[in-house]
């Protein structure tokens, strides 16, 4: 990371291991300051093609260049938003665009003032990809991300993070669970990144946790797997970050595991971000505005019940194939072709479509929101509507005497799922939130169609299985669920004693590093058959699942094979 203000000879020294760039391409910095940088290009014969125009390839090059300067000064790393790279060629009026909507097509069209350019669009479909999302707690986004690194400890992929320090914890946590990982982020020394860097394209560290920082410039063919640890700003910055699975064309899989503080924290950045003192009032308004429907609409890709590789086409204004629409593998795109189609059992290309949940009819609890939200006129957050909408007797209802109100009481659901049919609601443009530290729910432009007959809405449901030793909770929306506590069994809690003790031994450690005697005894009561349950125990996190996990799972599964203890 540069300072604020860094001189030109500071930027060419940081960006002189950009070989391709500097030496191959021949581009060269100008002036860079923070959010903003000018870099320019000497074209010669290599930089054009048959017909003498200058080559896609070397005038991205140029524009990637400059994108890297600008998000590397500052004291905080840039946020990319829509992960777009625009530039145009002012002798021949030309405007082109990597990653961008049809939107943002027109909008270089209207503010360069363009009169009837020439678009092309190459297809944004990878075949070889496999999209998933998952709704995860924090703790079990560890967990999770442990577990998977360790079944493909083979192979390369990259673990991306919103903040610096989302990046340590989960570096440390994989490091200690016995995965080869390695770091990146704008906080380390250049040396220090560079040599992760290198380690990670070497494969002596087959995982890279990092920031949106890391990526440009870099073209590992063979990652196997993008993991995002928090859900992105925008489709474009998630897709471009996806996109560096699999660019061999071989199957590999991009998953995103989000939690409801990740929407906060983006809106958070939306607020935070916007410092430009080049910017009119009325100009940051329109950013804002313009970065809070890209959020939404990366929060309905979260959300949505049908295809993830639909939505994504869909959102770049590509219509599905007709063989993706009859169950089959997508047609290779011009973008990508010679990809092969990910192969799943059943056909599917997503884990929706993998049917890894249970969409349920939420039509009528949508409709008490939007009369909630029409009837407080905008004047309250997520909290405060679902409170009023569930009939909740809390000190703030009473004190604002929300509990006069029509729509009080006419939804009987729990608030965590009205608040996630809220964020449903907002995406598809029913609802508007508002940006802030203080975020309210108010009518979006769609309002009027939830009262229509054919408004229908659904959500995802996700099936927890049921304490093993007490009464289940079932299905649950967005909570982690718990098991019923008993009495340990004292045989298999001395069985699991004795393992700890071997364990420890075996690492020269007290026995209570490895687990405490309340952990044992709640292994006992809960009796884990799966690493989910596993990280139900009292005290097991995902490092200590990664390290013990296998093996006393495999010490309860034999005690209960010998006495007879049926399993899940």
């Amino acid at each position: 990371m540069l300072s604020d203000d860094p001189t030109l000879e500071e930027i060419e020294a940081v960006f002189a291991n950009d070989r391709f760039a500097t030496e191959a391409a021949g581009c060269r910095v100008v002036s860079g300051e923070r959010g903003r940088a000018v870099c320019s290009m000497e074209l010669a014969d290599v930089h054009r093609n048959a017909m003498g125009n200058v080559m896609g390839g070397a005038i991205f090059t140029l524009a990637d260049f400059a994108l890297a300067i600008c998000c590397n000064i500052g004291e905080e790393p840039t946020v990319s938003v829509d992960s777009s790279i625009s530039f145009f060629r002012s002798t021949q009026g030309a405007a082109l665009t990597a990653t961008a909507t049809a939107r943002v097509r027109r909008d270089i069209v209207r503010l360069l003032g363009l009169r009837d350019p020439y678009e092309a669009v190459t297809g944004f479909d990878r075949p070889n990809l496999f999209f998933g999302v998952e709704r995860l707690e924090p703790k079990r986004k560890l967990a999770r991300i442990a577990s998977y690194a360790l079944e493909h400890a083979a192979e390369s992929g990259i673990v991306y993070c919103s903040t610096r320090k989302d990046v340590e914890k989960l570096h440390e946590a994989l490091v200690a669970a016995g995965v080869r990982a390695t770091r990146y982020h704008a906080g380390l020394s250049t040396a220090e990144r560079q040599e992760n860097q290198r380690a990670f394209i070497a494969d002596d560290a087959p995982v890279m946790v990092a920031t949106n920082a890391f990526g440009m410039g870099i073209d590992k063919s063979n990652v196997r797997y993008v993991i995002h640890h928090n859900m992105p700003g925008s489709i474009e910055a998630y897709y471009q970050e996806a996109g560096r699975a699999g660019r061999d064309g071989e199957p590999s899989e991009c998953l995103l595991f989000w939690s409801d503080g990740d929407v906060s924290t983006c809106r958070f950045f939306i607020e935070r971000e916007l410092g430009n003192e080049e910017l009119s009032p009325v100009e940051v308004d329109v950013v804002r505005a313009s970065r809070r429907r890209l959020l939404e609409a990366m929060c309905g890709y979260c959300l949505t019940t049908g295809c993830l590789r639909k939505y994504i086409l869909e959102y770049f204004g590509e219509r599905e194939r007709e063989e993706e629409a009859e169950g089959g593998a997508a047609e290779e795109s011009g973008a990508n072709g010679g990809s092969a189609s990910v192969e799943k059992a059943d056909g599917t290309c997503c884990s929706n479509c993998s049917g890894d949940f249970e969409a349920v009819d939420v039509t009528e609890m949508a409709r008490a929101v939007v009369r909630c939200v029409h009837e407080l006129r905008g004047r309250f957050g997520k909290g405060v509507v679902a409170d009023v909408v569930r009939g909740a007797d809390t000190a703030k209802v009473r004190e604002l005497r929300l509990d006069a109100a029509a729509s009080y009481g006419t939804a009987d659901a729990p608030a965590a799922q009205l608040k996630e049919v809220i964020e449903l609601l907002a995406a598809a443009g029913y609802l508007d939130i508002t940006e802030g530290s203080y975020p309210v729910v108010g009518l979006g432009a769609r309002f009027r169609e939830v009262g229509g007959e054919g408004f229908k809405l659904e959500m995802k449901r996700v099936a927890r299985k049921p304490a093993r030793t007490g009464a289940g909770a079932g299905r649950v929306f967005g909570g982690s669920g718990s098991a019923a506590s008993s009495e340990a069994d004292p045989a298999l809690f001395e069985r699991l004693r004795a393992l700890r003790k071997r364990i420890a031994d075996a690492a020269e450690v007290p026995p209570y590093i490895v687990f405490s005697d309340a952990a044992l005894r709640d292994m006992c009561a809960k009796l884990p058959a799966t690493d989910d349950e596993f990280l139900e125990v009292s005290g097991v996190g995902a490092t200590k699942l990664a390290r013990y996990g296998e093996a006393f799972l495999s010490e309860i599964a034999a005690y209960g094979r010998e006495r007879g203890i049926e399993g899940e």
